[in-house]
């Protein structure tokens, strides 16, 4: 269930300037969240979901980027292994 809201999150804040208007605030917890998730769930799917996010709040992302980077790094080598 998480991936599906994660997803259609990703995809209104990307599609409605309203709606992610009304995210931006939560930014912070909303990322926390998509990547605690990726850990316990099909990673290509949140990585759809971040993406979106990501693309969207383009000027917002620097201060998450580093943790970002690293968790995307470490799923990769365990993708990987």
């Amino acid at each position: 269930m998480r991936v599906f809201a994660a997803l259609a999150l990703g995809r209104i804040i990307d599609e409605n300037e309203y709606a992610k208007s009304l995210c931006r605030d939560g930014l912070t917890n909303i990322l926390e969240n998509i990547i605690k998730t990726m850990d316990e769930v099909d990673i290509e799917k949140m990585l759809v979901a971040l993406k979106l996010i990501v693309r969207a709040y383009d000027q917002e992302i620097c201060p998450f980027a580093t943790a970002l980077i690293g968790k995307l790094s470490a799923s990769y080598v365990k993708l990987i292994s």
